[in-house]
């Protein structure tokens, strides 16, 4: 690179502008170790609409949740799985799949004045996972604000749809 500045003359190579350059191309972004968002609804609030799975659809990739007479259970092209969510004070669970086999996911829920901060902790999941979920859940946890009725800003909320969409998609073809 050629740093021009005081004290520098004209076309002077500066070494270490290169190796900053390459390192900032080479190095890979750190993986996220949480989202979080913090939402402007109590925390009763908050956590009544994140556990109603009969409302997940509104918020979350997961568009085809249904309740059937043994529980509630995902409808997927390669086979139904069952969800199923635990409500706590701080925290809501959900888990795909049964005993033998299911994934959990635990939103954290933290009261803060009239406000929730809403998080979920990346860091169990390797890097590349991590980055993927965390583009999902920071959109699914902007549409969630707005279901529980905070005001965004159509254009986040339009981007937040489309990633959330694709999820979907691909949540469907599993």
């Amino acid at each position: 690179l050629i740093e021009r500045g005081d004290g520098v003359e004209s076309e002077v190579f500066q070494d270490n502008n290169m190796t900053g350059l390459v390192e900032s191309v080479t190095d890979p972004k750190p993986a996220p170790r949480e989202v979080v968002r913090v939402i402007a609804k109590p925390i009763d609030t908050v956590r009544d609409l994140l556990a109603d799975l009969s409302r997940i659809g509104e918020w979350t990739g997961h568009r085809t949740i249904r309740r059937f007479s043994t529980g509630w259970r995902e409808v997927r092209f390669n086979g139904d799985i069952e969800v199923a969510c635990e409500s706590r004070e701080d925290r809501v669970v959900y888990r795909w799949g049964g005993d033998d086999n299911a994934t959990e996911f635990t939103f954290f829920l933290e009261s803060q004045g009239y406000d929730t901060r809403v998080s979920f902790d990346l860091s169990s999941f390797d890097p590349d996972r991590a980055a993927a979920l965390s583009e999902v859940l920071e959109a699914e946890l902007l549409l969630f604000s707005k279901a529980v009725g905070e005001v965004c800003c159509t254009r986040a909320h339009d981007a937040a749809l489309a990633r959330v969409d694709a999820h979907a998609h691909a949540i469907l073809l599993r």
